[in-house]
This record gives C-alpha cells, sequence and structure tokens, in this order.
C-alpha cells in the first residue's frame, strides 16, 4: 500500500458519487472565497478548527449566503465568525464517540502477567483505558450527506490521534494497529485496516489523513 500527499495524487475516486461529494466539500474546505477570509484573518485560533466544522447546509447555498454577505462583514472577524457558527457545526460532530465492542476491561498482558514491573503495568493499563475516549464511529449524516462533510466516509471503526486530530492518518494507524492488537482487539484492529483498503478501492492510494482534503488531485 502507498501513502501520497494530496498533490501527488494520480487516480480519480473509483467511487463516482463519492467523487462529486468530494469536489463539492472541496469548495469550501480546501479552497474558494470564505475558506481564504477564515484563515487569512485567522478567526479561530487554531487554523484546523475551520476545515473540521461539518456544514449545516450544501455547500453551494453557504458561499451563496458569504458572497452575498457586506464587504464590510466578510472582512471583520467576529461579523465572519458568526456566520460561520450559523452555517457550520462544531468541529468534529460528524463523529459519534463509541466503544468498540471487542474492548476488554483487563487487557491481555494484565490477565496474563505479562509485565511483572508494577510501574510499567500500571502505565500500560492507563493507556489501554484510552481506546474507548479515541474511537468514532462516522454519524449517518455523512453517509446521507457527504458533500456537507469534513471527514471521509468510514465503514468501520476509526481510532482518532486524539488532541486536536479529528481524523484518522496513514502513519499513525501502524501504531494504533500495534497497541489495539496488544490490547487483544483485534476486530477493531481489523476494521482500522480495511478503512485503508477501502480507500485504495476509491482513490486508487491510501491518502495521508481521512479529510477531504488529503485525496484531492
Amino acid at each position: 500500500i502507498r501513502t501520497r500527499g494530496a498533490a501527488m495524487s494520480p487516480h480519480p475516486p473509483k467511487d463516482a458519487v463519492l467523487a462529486v461529494a468530494r469536489e463539492r466539500a472541496a469548495a469550501v474546505y480546501c479552497r474558494g472565497p470564505l475558506m481564504d477570509a477564515v484563515q487569512r484573518l485567522c478567526v479561530f485560533g487554531d487554523g484546523k478548527h475551520f476545515v473540521d466544522m461539518p456544514m449545516r447546509a450544501d455547500p453551494e447555498d453557504i458561499l451563496r449566503a458569504f458572497d452575498q454577505l457586506p464587504q464590510m462583514a466578510q472582512q471583520d472577524p467576529q461579523m465572519l465568525k458568526a456566520f460561520v457558527e450559523e452555517h457550520f457545526l462544531p468541529p468534529g460532530a460528524e463523529l459519534d464517540p463509541c466503544v468498540p465492542e471487542d474492548f476488554p476491561g483487563v487487557p491481555p498482558f494484565v490477565a496474563d502477567d505479562a509485565i511483572t514491573d508494577e510501574a510499567l503495568r500500571e502505565f500500560s493499563v492507563a493507556l489501554h483505558e484510552l481506546w474507548p475516549t479515541l474511537c468514532r464511529r462516522t454519524a449517518s449524516s455523512v453517509t446521507k450527506a457527504p458533500h456537507r462533510s469534513s471527514s471521509l466516509p468510514r465503514k468501520h471503526v476509526m481510532v482518532l490521534p486524539g488532541g486536536r486530530f479529528r481524523e484518522t492518518y496513514y502513519w499513525d494507524c501502524l501504531w494504533i494497529v500495534k497497541g489495539l492488537l496488544a490490547s487483544g482487539m483485534v476486530e477493531t484492529a481489523q476494521g482500522l485496516v480495511q478503512n485503508l483498503l477501502d480507500d485504495v478501492a476509491s482513490f486508487g492510494f491510501v491518502p495521508n489523513g481521512g479529510g477531504p482534503f488529503y485525496p484531492l488531485p
């Protein structure tokens, strides 16, 4: 499996519906006057904040509404922020928290006494208990209207890196899968790999991340 950056993608998605939806979403998240204004004016403290916000309406309608704003409003950070919050949901709203069905209360490395050092065992258990806080499912809203979402749809449970990162990343998946296997979560690990294989089926390669801007041609 190869991973490539957005600018290096030579393959169009094989799923025509996804390709159209991705292109429509890209008009808001990847280019255009609205994104340019939001990022240039530093409307949010983190430049990633805006591109993680799902749309409340179709991208064409939002861009049309932005175009109809007075020039002063388009150039005022507070007025622009109010516009964005009216037309977008909070970051990550298209992801549903979940606890994987194969999450064991007692990980195998504890049950089998594989870690004998008490401090290391406590540390490992603390890491194991983070899994439910990092697991997400794609909300049904993404399946129904993928053109409104800042997240590529996933059929299987995702495990996020955490913090400000609200999508999966190709490189992180290697270490996440290793950790899941250590925790005895084989089904969840298989789902993560299948998500990557689904990307290959859709795009012809594995994009760096799970946002609509990563697999752009």
